[in-house]
């Protein structure tokens, strides 16, 4: 009998001993896999109904896209590249008299287009109106064959008016395919001579 009960101490003591090396180890691997997983945690973002508590992040506005000039022309790619409008050749956009537009009526919107117009109507009718006067004094005869040499008032706005219609619808035509310099340099030209020869006549009546 007092066998057994020194027998039962020494187990009872020795599994005391066990547990007490057990439980450094138990809580050491408990905070290690609590570290763990707190650096495994991936932040969510927080949203209407999520706790405060939780981590959230902020993502950065997304960029506004800009509206380039050139996306509104005929050609979106912009300078220097492939254009449909032009059949697959480059595009080039140097100045407002090179740029090409989509339209007719766009063209003749450029400023120094219908300026260039304007100005070729007025010289025609300055000129109009000092041949009329010098043949009305008997000064002078008409130059062009087409006007015939003692040509009426109504005869001659008759035929260079329409003229006129046709040279400006040309000069669009070519500004809208990018050809606009030379367009304009020669209906500058025949705006000069117009005011050149109205001159003339008035000094001459």
């Amino acid at each position: 009998m007092k066998k057994l009960a020194i027998t039962l101490t020494i187990l009872l003591v020795a599994s005391m001993q066990a547990r007490a090396k057990d439980l450094p180890k138990t809580g050491a691997q408990t905070s290690l896999r609590q570290s763990a997983d707190s650096k495994n945690t991936i932040p969510t973002l927080q949203g209407p109904g999520a706790d405060s508590s939780e981590e959230s992040i902020e993502l950065p506005d997304a960029p506004m896209p800009k509206d380039m000039p050139h996306e509104r022309g005929p050609c979106p790619a912009g300078d220097s590249q492939p254009c449909a409008l032009l059949g697959g050749f480059r595009f080039y956009e140097r100045t407002s008299l090179t740029e090409h537009d989509k339209t007719w009526g766009q063209a003749m919107r450029h400023p120094i287009m219908w300026g260039t117009a304007t100005a070729l109507v007025l010289s025609t009718t300055f000129d109009i109106e000092g041949t009329h006067a010098c043949l009305k004094a008997h000064t002078c005869t008409e130059g062009n064959p087409i006007m015939g040499k003692h040509p009426n008032r109504a005869r001659m706005y008759g035929t260079a008016m329409p003229l006129n219609a046709i040279t400006i619808f040309a000069m669009g035509k070519l500004k809208k395919q990018g050809d606009g310099f030379p367009a304009f340099f020669l209906v500058s030209v025949m705006s000069f001579a117009h005011c050149y020869f109205g001159m003339t006549a008035f000094a001459a009546r």
